[in-house]
C-alpha cells in the first residue's frame, strides 16, 4: 500500500471497531446486525456471507443516502476480501452519520477459514 493509503487505514482502524469472523457470526445469528458485503459484483457472485447485502465500496456514499438510509442506527457489520476495503467503507459510513459500524477483521477469507456459511450464483 501507498503510504497515504497506510495512514487513511491506520486512522479508521483506531475509529471502527474491527470483529472477528465468530463474533460477526454470533450477532448475525441472533439477528442482532445488519451485514454489508463491500466487494465488487464479480467478487460477490463467486461467494459470499449469507443474508448479505451487496454495496460496492465505491458506491457506499450514494447507497448511504439511498438504500442504506433506514440502517443508521442499526448494527451494521462490513466485509469484504480481506477486512482493507470494509474498514475504509465503514469508516465512510460512520461519517456519514451510522452510529454502530464495525469491520470483519480479515474479511471472507478469514470467514471462509473459520467455517463461515458461504453461498454463491456458481
Amino acid at each position: 500500500m501507498q503510504p497515504d493509503m497506510n495512514a487513511m487505514v491506520e486512522a479508521a482502524r483506531k475509529r471502527v471497531p474491527e470483529i472477528t469472523p465468530e463474533q460477526a457470526a454470533a450477532s448475525l445469528k441472533l439477528g442482532n446486525a445488519k451485514l454489508l458485503d463491500v466487494r465488487e459484483a464479480s467478487e460477490w457472485a463467486s461467494g459470499r456471507i449469507a443474508g448479505a447485502t451487496h454495496v460496492p465500496v465505491g458506491q457506499i456514499e450514494d447507497a448511504a443516502d439511498a438504500s442504506l438510509s433506514e440502517w443508521k442506527d442499526e448494527p451494521i457489520i462490513v466485509y469484504c476480501a480481506h477486512g482493507v476495503r470494509s474498514l475504509l467503507a465503514a469508516d465512510s459510513l460512520k461519517s456519514l452519520g451510522f452510529t454502530n459500524v464495525s469491520s470483519i477483521e480479515g474479511g471472507i477469507v478469514a470467514c471462509q477459514d473459520q467455517g463461515v456459511p458461504i453461498e454463491s450464483d456458481e
